[in-house]
């Protein structure tokens, strides 16, 4: 069965920060809470399109949800779980911070049957959460994940990659702090710079610097390399966002792109290749790339970046094919065929990562 979510935004309600990156009206496209009519039409519009192959799961996201205000919280929540009791939907799940999942936060949850929660963790080093005007550190974290285990919970962790202050050591750091906290699902972002943001005041004063697509792309693949070795599902990298955000200037700089995700993907299958060719040191000036149908742009990369940057570094024709049929990639050049193990680069790769953090620390 498929699992479909059924996105409600949230925008700020019941949130009292307003960290320096965060303006979630401009991100949802939303300056009100849907009423409970409106959550309900957008429960029904969707499993209407059901032909009984999906299950459905409420998702209240954009705004700290447990902090919401009591009275609203559960006028939400009753909302969802009469719909989970109906059987209109399966799943409850909410995303909110660490420092408001408290043991009475969660057990609320916990009565009205929410499944799965999001942490918006973004980092754990105190230094970038300061900056970024977050005022918890590791410990919230790990009590929050205590009391949603000890109600039986699930939980995911979302990561910001290239917020004020942050770089690769505090991000092998937030990394590595949250990999064993039993995490089943994360989403990475890279920082953005948003509309009417505290943030958007330092970029336009010369104090903050957004990583560019590429910057962003080789941060971006530490806890998505890290993760994956874990088999934690990465369920996004980069913003999912609304239309209205790319509208009148919503975002004023940084490494938004509608392909971020798949830019990611193509940039770790580039790095398996030349992993493997570097080590093979082939001398030809043909070499053939096969894949399956499916995995085609993963390997071409975007606007067929990865077959070019492929072809300049090895000064090799590169020729690519595809097949429904075809199960792996294999790289062939001569007379020798090569089976990319996706997995072994991964766990090869996570480990050093993990000595790159401890030689950091």
């Amino acid at each position: 069965m498929k699992n479909k979510i059924i996105p409600v935004f949230i925008p700020h309600e019941g949130c009292p920060h307003d960290c320096s990156f965060c303006n979630q009206k401009k991100i949802s496209g939303s300056v009100k809470s849907p009423s409970e009519d409106e959550i309900q039409n957008q429960i029904e519009k969707y499993i209407s399109t059901n032909r009984g192959d999906s299950n459905f799961t409420l998702a209240y996201y954009g705004g700290s949800f447990t902090a919401i205000e009591y009275d609203l919280q559960i006028k939400l929540l009753r909302l969802a779980k009469e719909n989970l009791d109906m059987g209109k939907i399966q799943n409850i799940r909410v995303s909110t911070r660490p420092d408001y999942l408290g043991e009475k936060n969660v057990k609320l949850l916990k009565e009205y049957s929410v499944g799965h929660v999001e942490i918006g963790i973004q980092s754990t080093d105190p230094y970038v959460l300061t900056l970024a005007k977050r005022f918890y550190g590791l410990g919230a974290v790990k009590d929050a994940v205590e009391n949603l285990s000890n109600e039986k919970i699930a939980y995911g962790f979302q990561i910001m990659v290239g917020l004020p202050g942050d770089d690769k050591k505090r991000l092998l750091k937030t990394t590595f702090d949250l990999l064993g906290l039993g995490a089943s699902t994360l989403r990475i972002y890279p920082c953005l710079v948003i509309k009417d943001t505290e943030l958007e005041k330092s970029f336009y004063i010369g104090n903050y610097k957004p990583l560019d697509i590429e910057e962003a792309i080789e941060l971006v693949k530490i806890p998505y390399i890290v993760f994956t070795s874990k088999n934690v599902p990465i369920i996004r990298t980069g913003l999912h966002s609304s239309e209205s955000l790319g509208e009148n200037g919503n975002i004023v700089a940084g490494p938004n792109h509608p392909a971020f995700g798949e830019m990611v993907t193509s940039s770790v299958i580039y790095d398996m290749i030349c992993n493997l060719l570097d080590q093979r040191k082939p001398s030809t000036d043909l070499i053939s790339i096969k894949c399956p149908s499916k995995m085609r742009s993963k390997v071409s990369g975007n606007k067929n970046l990865s077959i070019l940057k492929l072809q300049e570094r090895y000064n090799a024709k590169i020729n690519l094919s595809s097949d429904e049929n075809q199960k792996e990639i294999l790289i062939e050049y001569l007379s020798s065929s090569h089976k990319l193990d996706i997995k072994d680069y991964i766990l090869d790769r996570a480990k050093k990562y993990e000595s790159d953090y401890n030689i950091s620390r």
